[in-house]
């Protein structure tokens, strides 16, 4: 589009100090805090929960999914109904349910 280098120059120089919420609560911080071995698989599920989803609200989601154990076999093991409470806060919470049982049942195959 025409003015683009503009608006990517606003870009860089707003983006320069890196402190908005997403710097320290979205996705890329949060599978920060995951082992190696945890790591893409909970950067995946963080990824599909943040649609419509706050970034505060994703980091306290994940949380809760981390203490529940966050793992594709344990996804799959948990009950829709306790998957539900766990990601209620979540934008579409319903469908990000049966996203989640079936991306780990791929990755499980």
């Amino acid at each position: 589009p025409a003015n683009w280098r503009a608006t990517w120059e606003l870009i860089v120089e707003l983006r320069a100090d890196r402190t908005a919420v997403v710097d320290s609560m979205g996705t890329e911080a949060i599978a920060g805090e995951s082992t190696k071995e945890e790591r893409d698989f909970d950067a995946l599920v963080s990824l599909m929960l943040s649609s419509q989803t706050k970034d505060t609200v994703n980091a306290a989601t994940m949380k809760k999914l981390r203490a529940h154990g966050l793992s594709p076999r344990r996804l799959l093991d948990t009950p829709d109904e306790r998957l539900d409470e766990l990601i209620y806060a979540c934008g579409f919470h319903n469908n990000k349910v049966k996203y989640l049982k079936a991306t780990s049942r791929v990755l499980l195959e």
